[in-house]
């Protein structure tokens, strides 16, 4: 048993060095941006997730490109479906893809408890665990990395609470 313990352990260390790692490489190198087609990429990724979740809704144009780097989408939908899956286990999420005259915009909204505003305030920054999940598994760095990410090819990560529960 202690054997086993001692591995668990290893694999959360193993874990969190892994992201920090990644974090520590964001902005250390230029990004190379290329036209991505962020609807075909999302219909993509929330196919690989569905199993995951008892509900999950897509909708997305036919097209929406967007100048970004590869493997953007995979990286922001990997962490906030993951987020999701762990925080409102159960519940109904949707992901929608829209065009605005800027840029793409891609959101995820789940149907769960949602977090304290004061909790939503700090969405993003390192190591942060919201109040009432400081047990659920995980580093507290993906939405840091999404937010670092997006931030080197000119996007932005914003979280709120959503109209009638849950976070988008």
């Amino acid at each position: 048993q202690d054997v086993e313990t001692a591995l668990e352990e290893t694999d959360r260390l193993s874990r969190i060095v892994e992201s920090l790692l990644e974090l520590s490489q964001v902005g250390a190198q230029q990004v190379e941006l290329e036209r991505v087609e962020v609807a075909q990429a999302a219909r993509h990724r929330c196919e690989m997730w569905e199993p995951a979740f008892a509900e999950l809704a897509w909708d997305a144009p036919p097209s929406a490109p967007a100048l970004a780097s590869r493997g953007i989408v995979d990286v922001v939908l990997d962490a906030l479906l993951d987020n999701a899956a762990k925080f409102a286990a159960g519940a109904p999420v949707e992901v929608t893809v829209a065009t605005e005259p800027a840029h793409v915009v891609l959101r995820v909204r789940d149907h769960g408890a949602g977090l304290d505003a004061e909790d939503v305030a700090k969405m993003g920054s390192r190591f942060f665990r919201g109040r009432a999940h400081q047990n659920v598994a995980g580093t507290g760095l993906g939405l840091a990395i999404v937010r670092a990410r997006l931030a080197d090819v000119g996007g932005a990560l914003s979280v709120a609470e959503a109209e009638g529960g849950g976070l988008c």
